[in-house]
């Protein structure tokens, strides 16, 4: 209900709206902790908040900052797929076909390239952090037999995660270095 809220309250703003859902807890699927969690029913809930996104009109997008079963959320029909690709890049290769078929259908992945730990984000650069991406991208081209460019033009570069929590230094690094790879990305 809350993202169906925020969806209406958006509109008056923006012709096309991105609702993203924040799923902190998905990177423990399968663990001890959860093992009576079936996949089916993680799936379920997941396509259940999705649905009510698409039924107000909006793209789903849903961000998930640590490692996961990244064919869950294809499976439940999310539009874009936000993830720490700074700290997990090439763990989405390892779900090549469920990537292929997320790509190939139009759909998108949200690339968290920039760290948003204070101790990772010092000393990097934005050459540094392109080579990161394309190595990851490279990786799941190969494995997933999806061109790279075909990944990169269904790309967002973001943040790894939230900046909220950052002392504001940090945080104007993180969207210093963000705007950095975009516009040297884009000029390629």
């Amino acid at each position: 209900m809350k993202c169906r809220w925020q969806i209406r309250r958006f509109r008056d703003y923006a012709e096309n709206v991105i609702c993203f859902i924040d799923e902190p807890i998905l990177s423990a699927f399968g663990s001890s902790t959860y093992v009576s969690v079936s996949r089916v029913d993680v799936i379920a809930a997941l396509a259940e908040m999705i649905d009510a996104v698409h039924s107000e009109g909006a793209t789903a997008g849903i961000h998930c900052c640590g490692n996961t079963e990244w064919s869950i959320l294809i499976d439940a029909g999310i539009d874009i797929i936000s993830f720490d690709a700074f700290d997990f890049g090439d763990t989405i290769a390892l779900y090549p076909e469920a990537m292929a078929r997320h790509l190939n259908a139009g759909k998108y992945l949200a690339w968290g390239i920039v760290p948003t730990n204070s101790e990772k984000l010092q000393g990097q650069t934005a050459d540094a952090l392109i080579d990161r991406f394309d190595a990851a991208v490279d990786n799941l081209a190969v494995k997933s037999g999806i061109s790279s460019d075909k990944i990169i033009s269904q790309a967002f570069i973001t943040p790894s995660c939230g900046t909220g929590s950052l002392p504001v230094s940090d945080a104007e690094l993180v969207f210093k270095l963000l705007k950095e790879v975009s516009n040297k990305l884009q000029s390629r």
